[in-house]
């Protein structure tokens, strides 16, 4: 039997190199403890995959080294495209056969979810399940879970690509995509096999950033954050000047680093991150709002910034921004930067990595300072709670790493902000 290892991928879109294993040791319930009943009918994944009509996925299984784990005792919901979708993404019996076993291990497992679910559970659960899959991408950390209760786990993780999986009504979803009837899935002694028949992209490696810098699409956003960063340290150094009479040092806080919405912690070689989702406006949003132009925008900020008067007491001026960073801020932080800094306001981390079907009220209006309907057309909208501005429209929604980036085509405008 073929000995499966820790994935790790440098490029998704190359299929990198693998990296190191554990197994893990059947351990026998405690005395007294309720054993769940197995169907003793029943086949191992690995079994019931070949058995099934998906049959392309399957040979991609057989080039990988992942039968210990998909014939193995622990818990596994795979997610197996069909023939159909598989042709669509290109694999055909021959690219299959080409595949190295690194790349076909990279592909299975990027497939396959941690623990089983179950169509009953998914049916249970009000919003997406977020599954961790058996692929890594060693480039980046996780920053430590958040518990609940005021703390957090104290040492960074491993990242594993996810996937957000949930069954409504009949339909199958992943990653907010309709993948499938539940009707179709499969039962096997150590898990289940969702088939897709429809082949979910490969998450983008690039961050919210790197996404927007190469689709031109998102050139204004991009390109107003990193101008508002410049005009904000001139002005900064010039007031301070004036008044203290030195050149200060400012700090490393940029608004384009929150656009990145990268966690400001490194550890060696590695980057950082939370899973997040944002509102990426496109060029269209500003030119609604009637920017037609970067220095449109910023004729705007320097027109209406706020004021900033010298601190005496710490020989500093005092903070000052512009009414765009009150805008964006709703696109890429859901506002918390425009909070008071008294930590006892100050909310608790939540999760926020939401696709576009978990976009519902009922669902997510106490987490989000925004309010969600859908369109005649079927498309989720968005604004800000309380507004009357026009609501944005989600036109797509592109998966990075760091989590959905939801395409919007207006500014999200808070409730009674003058825009001119």
């Amino acid at each position: 039997m073929k000995t499966f290892l820790q994935y790790g991928l440098s490029a998704l879109m190359t299929m990198a190199v693998i990296a190191g294993c554990q197994k893990t040791e059947f351990m026998p319930p405690p005395e007294g403890e309720k054993i769940e009943y197995v169907d003793p009918n029943l086949k191992v994944l690995g079994e019931t995959l070949k058995a099934s009509p998906y049959q392309l996925f399957y040979k991609a299984y057989l080039r990988s080294n992942m039968d210990s784990v998909l014939s193995g005792k622990s818990k596994h919901t795979l997610l197996a495209p069909t023939d159909a979708a598989m042709k669509v993404a290109g694999y055909t019996d021959a690219s299959i056969a080409a595949l190295t076993p690194a790349q076909a291990d990279a592909l299975v497992a990027y497939f396959t979810i941690r623990g089983g679910f179950s169509k009953e559970e998914l049916q249970a659960k009000p919003g997406n399940l977020e599954g961790v899959s058996l692929l890594a991408n060693k480039q980046f950390q996780v920053s430590p879970f958040y518990y609940g209760d005021g703390t957090t786990g104290m040492y960074n993780d491993t990242y594993y690509y996810r996937q957000s999986i949930r069954v409504t009504g009949e339909q199958f979803l992943v990653n907010g995509i309709p993948s499938g009837e539940a009707k179709n899935n499969l039962v096997a002694k150590n898990g289940y096999v969702w088939p897709m028949d429809k082949m979910i992209p490969l998450t983008s490696e690039k961050t919210f950033l790197g996404n927007m810098e190469q689709d031109p699409r998102f050139s204004m956003f991009v390109e107003v954050q990193r101008k508002a960063d410049e005009m904000h340290e001139a002005i900064y150094r010039q007031l301070t000047e004036e008044n203290f009479g030195y050149d200060p040092y400012v700090p490393d806080y940029k608004r384009i680093d929150y656009i990145n919405v990268m966690e400001p912690r490194y550890s060696g070689s590695y980057r950082v991150i939370g899973f997040r989702m944002m509102f990426a406006p496109t060029n269209e949003a500003f030119q609604k709002a009637g920017f037609q132009t970067v220095d449109d925008v910023l004729a705007w900020d320097k027109k209406y910034m706020s004021i900033p008067e010298p601190n005496w007491d710490e020989y500093d001026m005092t903070k000052f921004g512009f009414p765009s960073d009150t805008v964006l801020a709703y696109h890429w932080d859901f506002a918390k930067a425009l909070l008071p800094t008294n930590a006892s306001v100050q909310p608790k981390p939540y999760y926020s990595a939401f696709f576009v079907n978990d976009l519902r009220n009922e669902y997510v209006s106490d987490a989000l300072p925004l309010t969600f309907a859908t369109g005649t057309d079927g498309k989720v909208t968005v604004k800000i709670k309380g507004s009357d501005a026009p609501a944005a429209t989600i036109l797509e929604t592109i998966n990075t790493i760091q989590g959905p980036m939801h395409v919007v085509d207006r500014l999200l405008i808070p409730k009674n902000f003058k825009m001119n």
